[in-house]
């Protein structure tokens, strides 16, 4: 096909043979020979005319004085053709022509035809170019009507390798296509056969035509107009009506962020394929946690508890879906916590805030706070709230707020590089508190006693002051290096005596802190005493040394006998592990066992926490106490994870941020995770949880019996050692937070169900209260879906 807009470049080559006659004599002018190309134009058709076939051009080149011509023809390739002429002549200078080029279609009827006078040269005339007119015999046509009319068609499948509807499988009963026929008659109302007309769909989306007039339905659900039109513009419509079947139901919005305890209004249409609606009978509404999100009968949204919801819409027998993520209301006030402070240079203070909303109820899960200190120099405040004293001075305020709202509190910061220490002095041989026990510190007069239960402060310690614990009928105890916080008293491990008496049997197994495998050939060293700085092979000190040496057995075990009664440290390492160093008491006639976990060395910037306890064969000791750990995410994730035993990990691909390694369900541990930070900025807070209890309000098993202790190693180095504070009611211990580089000791004893207490970020992201116990509270109990075990 060759539209008639397109212009057909048809060289034309005139030649003459010279003769005798033909020479130049005296007075007569010579015959020459002409070179000539012709590119004839098309008249154009009008947008949406029909498209003329051109097959073959004839050219005429006639002299004006003579009846002499010359006729060529071509077939059209593409779009050129090459026309010859031999024999013509050109008489002195020029001679006239009259050139008449004509066009056929494939039918060899004509449907172009023009004429121009040309003047030729001899030799290599400049390309002609005459103007053809469209002269097919429906030129006289003065309206055309097409049929039928209207035109009803139903959509009833895409055809093989039809992309612009999806592919299923077509109908053999419904009518999809029309044959349109057009009926012309020029302007004395008489029949004007033959009529080309150029076809066009004004929404190919509805139906398409082509060039014979076939209309097919496409896949939507409405109408549009096909068009006929003329080479002389000449035109008439049709409608054309498809019925096409329910494709998809629509959801809008389909994703939305919704505040608690307010609503959103989702509506549901069913549309085709391009998304034109159809009507569509009732829709019903359904919600995929009606804990967190209610949805009404008529799509009217209700958010209760954070986290993600789908909603689902469905009509017939097609489905939508939309997610609505609930999240925490904004804040109308906010409140800290402590209003009026008083810090050491040097000492760290972990403030708390809380935000609540319009109807003045808290919101637990209210982050982040953004903290500031007017007095920057005095006292630094920490993205999370952790203030620290820099220099004498004050008072200024900490000041948190969230959404526009703030609440301040006062800080003044005093000089003083003491601290204390608070522990509990117990009978290494039957667990019983020792009260009046003696202990001496390094300063002159600086000595306390251990009450009743056991347990003592002694202040005005400095760091890595060293402790003596003295009482009759007991082996006096040191306790080295102590890990003193100016302005702080901190909890250290319990202090088990030995009763005065024989030698006694020291025995353990040493085991892989991530999985309990055993590990062969750990070397270990008893040291005398509590911590002496040669049991830490990072200190440089080698004196005192060991009092006994020994390596694990192939299952792990080691025994040390003949140990002169006493208090001892034991510090056991193996190849590409930490060092772990553990208190026990060495008895008179008595076997004594431990349980060592050593954690494997860990990649850069890699922390490990290992939580251990104490052997619930004692009725007094918890079973199990799991490790809590929640943390920044990143993107594309938004909020905070939570890794504990019921969501055992946090990916971020390509990361694997946080892992539970290993839970321990029946006393003794090691219940250990570690974390790869990768947000760049924000708080990690690790937590204890006291299974066990649940949620006994008055429960002080955690901070009494457990024994529990927490290490911290990055690398192969033991960093950090918290115990429970001692003499507190609760079953969460919040042990610490890490900010960048900073480990800093939180030491608070919390009832889980105290939301008013627990800091915002300790839940995971996508549960808040909404009634006691709350929802994170009650997978703490009883979710056992993704990582069961078994539960004392």
């Amino acid at each position: 096909m060759h539209p008639a807009v397109r212009v057909i470049a048809v060289a034309v080559v005139a030649a003459a043979s010279l003769t005798c006659a033909e020479h130049t004599v005296s007075g007569v002018r010579r015959m020459g020979l002409a070179q000539l190309a012709i590119a004839p134009v098309f008249d154009q058709a009008p947008a949406g005319g029909p498209d003329i076939d051109i097959a073959k051009v004839r050219g005429t080149l006639k002299k004006l004085t003579s009846t002499d011509s010359a006729v060529a023809e071509a077939l059209v390739a593409g779009d050129s053709a090459i026309l010859e002429f031999n024999n013509v002549s050109v008489t002195g200078d020029s001679t006239t022509y009259n050139l008449g080029i004509q066009a056929f279609d494939r039918n060899g009827v004509q449907v172009f035809t023009g004429h121009q006078e040309l003047k030729v040269k001899p030799g290599e005339n400049k390309p002609a170019a005459p103007q053809l007119s469209y002269s097919a015999p429906d030129v006289t046509v003065a309206s055309i009507s097409v049929s039928p009319k209207p035109v009803a068609l139903d959509w009833a499948g895409a055809a093989p390798n039809d992309v612009s509807c999806l592919n299923r499988a077509p109908s053999t009963t419904s009518k999809t296509q029309q044959k349109l026929t057009i009926a012309g008659k020029n302007a004395a109302s008489q029949d004007v056969a033959g009529v080309r007309v150029g076809w066009t769909s004004r929404d190919t989306s509805v139906a398409s035509v082509d060039e014979d007039g076939l209309v097919k339905a496409r896949c939507s659900n409405k109408s549009t107009y096909v068009v006929a039109r003329t080479f002389f513009n000449v035109a008439d419509s049709v409608q054309v009506n498809v019925t096409a079947p329910p494709f998809t139901l629509l959801m809008h919005p389909d994703s939305v962020s919704l505040a608690r305890q307010e609503d959103v209004q989702l509506t549901a249409l069913l549309v085709d394929e391009n998304d034109n609606p159809i009507t569509a009978s009732a829709v019903n509404w359904t919600s995929s946690d009606a804990t967190r999100a209610t949805v009404s009968a008529t799509g009217l949204v209700h958010g209760i508890a954070n986290g993600r919801v789908i909603i689902t819409a469905s009509s017939g027998n097609r489905t939508t879906i939309g997610i609505v993520q609930v999240v925490r209301p904004k804040a109308a006030r906010v409140q800290i916590s402590p209003k009026d402070n008083v810090v050491a240079v040097g000492q760290l203070e972990v403030y708390s805030a809380q935000a609540f909303d319009s109807r003045n109820a808290i919101i637990p899960d209210a982050a982040p706070f953004q903290w500031v200190s007017t007095l920057p120099a005095v006292a630094q405040v920490s993205s999370s709230g952790t203030v620290k004293g820099l220099s004498v001075g004050g008072p200024g305020f900490i000041i948190a707020s969230l959404d526009g709202k703030a609440d301040t509190g006062t800080v003044s910061v005093q000089q003083t590089t003491l601290g204390g220490v608070t522990a509990k002095v117990l009978n290494g041989a039957t667990g019983a508190a020792i009260a009046g026990a003696t202990i001496t510190g390094p300063g002159a007069n600086q000595t306390t006693t251990s009450g009743t239960d056991g347990t003592f402060t002694l202040s005005g310690l400095s760091k890595g002051d060293d402790i003596t614990i003295a009482m009759s009928g007991y082996v006096t105890v040191s306790d080295f290096n102590l890990p003193i916080s100016p302005g702080q008293t901190v909890q250290i491990s319990d202090i088990p005596m030995a009763p005065t008496g024989t030698t006694g049997t020291m025995t353990g197994t040493v085991v892989n802190a991530l999985d309990d495998a055993a590990i062969a050939g750990a070397q270990v060293k008893l040291f005398a005493g509590i911590n002496p700085k040669a049991a830490d092979p990072a200190s440089g000190v080698t004196t005192p040394a060991a009092v006994a040496t020994t390596t694990t057995a192939a299952n792990g075990t080691f025994s040390l006998s003949g140990v002169a009664a006493g208090t001892y440290t034991y510090a056991v390492g193996a190849t590409n592990f930490a060092i772990e160093r553990t208190v026990a008491a060495a008895i008179g006639g008595v076997t004594k066992d431990v349980r060592v976990a050593l954690s494997p060395a860990l990649t850069t910037g890699a922390i490990r926490i290992v939580l251990s306890w104490a052997n619930c064969s004692d009725a007094a000791v918890p079973c199990d106490l799991d490790s809590h750990l929640t943390g920044p995410t990143s993107p594309p994730d938004t909020g905070r994870f939570h890794v504990a035993y019921y969501n055992d990990f946090y990916y971020n691909a390509p990361d694997t941020v946080a892992v539970l390694d290993n839970d321990a369900t029946g006393g003794l541990g090691p219940e250990t995770i570690t974390l790869r930070p990768k947000a760049s900025g924000g708080v990690y807070k690790y937590y204890v949880h006291n299974y066990s209890d649940g949620f006994d309000t008055t429960s002080a098993r955690l901070s009494e019996s457990a024994q529990a202790k927490v290490d911290v190693y990055q690398g192969t180095t033991l960093i950090a050692t918290f115990f429970p504070p001692r003499g507190q009611k609760g079953t969460v211990w919040a042990v610490f937070q890490l900010e960048g580089n900073t480990l800093t000791l939180v030491g608070q004893f919390l009832r889980l169900q105290d939301f008013n207490d627990v800091p915002a970020d300790f839940m995971r992201v996508g549960d808040s209260p909404t009634s006691a116990p709350s929802a994170d509270a009650r997978r703490m109990l009883n979710d056992t879906r993704r990582h069961p075990k078994t539960r004392r």
